[in-house]
């Protein structure tokens, strides 16, 4: 998952940046012309009132042509099929980027979809939302995991949002040519001393050392000599019971005692869905 973090950003703003083209446009804006709505500028707004003022909130959608040959058209085609001033739809910004496609913004919802409406409807046209949500207000990384020595593979761990989290969940990551899924992190502090959840050895009440190996008392995993391999952690869990896998180390991550606790703590977190 190496660049995982950066790989994502740069899709997720992709959209977000050709927004941001508008302010520097405009090879169009005759298109918008049919409908000029009065600007009133406060003569009283000074510096600290401008640099603090928030930046008006707009909808935009991206247009392009339903046939990819006629994708240097879109601008005409819009031209021709689309009067804003008819639908009563107030343009804010406008914009014609690279690929050919153009992006329309307005300061109304509702005035967007219905100019959706309308550009999906038409013979030649189509349209698809763009999403503006601030993606380092979604997504934080907080560390990685892995990717030392011979390891290439990094594990990295996100904070984000219960809106980013569905997402993430929702499907598997094209990442270059692999195909990466996320999942929730939950991360057990555990004794090095007595092997329980919750406190690290410095905090441990045990008075002696048990084995992270074989589960006995009186040395630790390093020193262990014993053949046998037992889960001091599943040991206590289920109380040695026939049937319960304990043929594994008390660090393992796939323990399964472990395991629950982790599902138990997944669905105790309200994850505001």
């Amino acid at each position: 998952m190496l660049g995982m973090t950066k790989f994502l950003k740069i899709e997720y703003e992709k959209a977000v940046r050709e927004v941001t083209e508008i302010k520097n446009n405009s090879s169009i804006k005759d298109i918008v012309i049919e409908k000029v709505e009065q600007v009133i500028i406060k003569k009283d707004m000074n510096y600290a009132n401008a640099v603090t003022r928030k930046p008006e909130q707009t909808f935009a959608i991206k247009i392009s042509t339903k046939n990819n040959k006629d994708l240097g058209q879109v601008e005409q085609l819009l031209k021709t099929n689309v009067q804003p001033s008819k639908l009563n739809v107030p343009i804010a910004k406008v914009k014609k980027i690279k690929t050919g496609e153009v992006i329309v913004e307005c300061i109304n919802k509702k005035d967007i979809e219905t100019l959706t409406t309308v550009i999906n409807t038409s013979q030649k046209l189509q349209s698809k939302e763009i999403i503006k949500d601030n993606f380092k207000k979604q997504v934080k990384e907080e560390f990685r995991l892995g990717g030392r020595d011979k390891d290439k593979c990094v594990s990295v761990v996100l904070e984000v949002t219960s809106e980013a989290r569905k997402e993430f969940l929702k499907r598997r990551i094209i990442l270059e040519w692999e195909s990466v899924y996320a999942k929730d992190y939950i991360f057990l502090v555990q004794c090095s001393k007595c092997y329980r959840y919750g406190h690290k050895s410095d905090k441990c009440k045990e008075s002696t050392q048990i084995c992270g190996k074989c589960g006995n008392k009186g040395h630790d995993f390093q020193n262990c000599k014993s053949n046998d391999t037992n889960c001091i952690v599943c040991v206590r869990a289920t109380g040695n019971k026939k049937g319960c896998k304990i043929d594994h180390v008390a660090r393992d991550q796939k323990c399964p005692t472990m395991m629950k606790i982790k599902e138990k703590i997944i669905k105790s977190i309200d994850y505001g869905q």
